[in-house]
């Protein structure tokens, strides 16, 4: 089962600005989230909001 991807103009606009590169990695992402959404669960509390060693959340 694949989710529905849905676009606004912003994202259409800030995808458009990204090198060729970047709109392939994003792109990429985009895939995966419409593959397995919502069964990729939530990110860890290390990557969560920039969290570093040694510092609060």
């Amino acid at each position: 089962m694949t989710w529905e991807i849905l676009y606004t103009d912003e994202y259409e606009g800030w995808f458009l600005e990204l090198a060729d590169a970047e709109q392939i990695d994003v792109q990429a992402m985009v895939d995966v989230l419409e593959i397995k959404a919502p069964n990729l669960g939530r990110p860890s509390g290390r990557h969560d909001q920039g969290h570093q060693e040694g510092q609060k959340p």
